[in-house]
């Protein structure tokens, strides 16, 4: 299934302390993902945030572009990793860490490097 629900969104100031505090990290450029295993009440195995820092993309339209391309490509290959993380819940962040707009195509690659990586560890 092909969705993105607000089941399936990180949410709450608590969950993105701890997480930015004791996550991992995953850097495949230009993306940067920190997650962490975490048990939480959902029918779905993985929540996700998706960030754009304001220092490097001043104009909200630029930081909006971004954020959607990476919600996208997150939404067409979530499969990949909820197939290999059958038994735990984990929360994840995805930060945009280039200083210019990248193409969907580069970013693609980069969340479907680190999703088989999360998916594969442990």
């Amino acid at each position: 299934m092909e969705t993105l629900c607000k089941a399936e969104r990180l949410t709450g100031k608590v969950l993105f302390d701890e997480l930015m505090k004791n996550g991992n990290s995953i850097k495949a450029f230009p993306v940067r993902v920190v997650w962490m295993e975490k048990k939480f009440e959902s029918d779905f195995p993985a929540k996700a945030a998706f960030t754009v820092p304001k220092k490097k993309f001043g104009k909200a339209v630029d930081r909006n572009k971004l954020k959607r391309r990476m919600r996208e490509v997150y939404r067409k290959n979530k499969n990949t990793l909820y197939n290999s993380i059958t038994d735990k819940k984990i929360i994840l962040i995805f930060i945009y860490i280039a200083t210019e707009i990248t193409e969907y195509k580069t970013i693609e690659q980069a969340i479907k490097t680190t999703l088989t990586k999360i998916g594969s560890s442990k």
